[in-house]
């Protein structure tokens, strides 16, 4: 994670890349049997593996437990979270889809808020 801590304004920057991600799902292709997905799914990805939102010390193998623990997370397991979202395209390919399709965003987000909100990073 990078040296400066997440501001509230980085939280509302996030949800909105999401938002936008979200609304191209119905632009995701399938070529030559991989997903294609458009700029803003791939250019949100890649956000969450660099810079504020990238976790290098992340474990994907904890990834389901902190998800269902989320409402206790901080800010370190948050960034965990997204970016093992963004890593498991690498490994099964559609994650980014499933990902988007599902609530992990917005438990993630709102948790994120809470916290920047509270000031306890």
């Amino acid at each position: 994670m990078a040296d400066d801590p997440i501001s509230y304004q980085d939280v509302l920057e996030l949800e909105h890349a999401y938002i936008r991600a979200k609304a191209a799902l119905d632009q995701i292709e399938i070529r030559n049997g991989y997903p294609a997905y458009p700029k803003v799914v791939s250019e949100l990805m890649k956000s969450l593996s660099e810079g504020k939102w990238g976790n290098k010390g992340y474990d994907p193998r904890k990834t389901k437990e902190q998800i269902e623990n989320i409402d206790s997370a901080d800010m370190n397991i948050c960034t965990s979270i997204l970016t093992s979202c963004s890593r498991g395209e690498r490994f099964s390919d559609g994650h980014w889809k499933s990902v988007l399709q599902s609530d992990i965003f917005d438990k993630v987000i709102a948790r994120a808020k809470e916290l920047t909100n509270l000031g306890t990073l």
